[in-house]
């Protein structure tokens, strides 16, 4: 009688085990970097970023760009979201190279952050340029 009810328990324990209530998944993005490369002067490149939320986590907001580089970069569709927990949402990601070449650094960075339940998650990404263009 004793072994068959910690075999209940043990068989009860696997149940919520399995069932992903002990289990805990914090919000991602995927991909967490992303580096656009040998885009032409004047030119822009997209990519998409999936944002997914965490268990039991439903939340959004608005994503926005950081860092020294960031006017080289926009969030271009799905910037603003709200997902319930475990759902997923598409946000696209553009960079624009410069028209003109200053004789300075072709190649620039930033951060994208996204709002999360209880914080920001982020995906930082970069970019070089490439081709012939009129200096300034």
């Amino acid at each position: 009688m004793k072994q068959s009810f910690i075999s209940l328990i043990i068989a009860a324990i696997s149940v919520i085990f399995l069932s992903g209530y002990i289990f805990f998944y914090p919000w991602s993005v995927s991909p967490s970097s992303y580096y656009y490369s040998n885009v032409g002067f004047g030119q822009y490149a997209d990519k998409e970023f999936t944002v997914t939320a965490g268990s039991n986590e439903a939340g959004g907001g608005t994503v926005s760009i950081t860092g020294q580089d960031a006017s080289m970069f926009s969030c271009v569709s799905g910037c603003t979201y709200y997902i319930e927990d475990e759902e997923q949402h598409s946000v696209t990601i553009r960079f624009t190279a410069p028209s003109c070449y200053d004789g300075g650094l072709q190649n620039y960075g930033a951060t994208v952050e996204s709002p999360e339940n209880y914080g920001v998650i982020t995906a930082s990404v970069g970019a070089s340029v490439t081709g012939s263009a009129p200096k300034f």
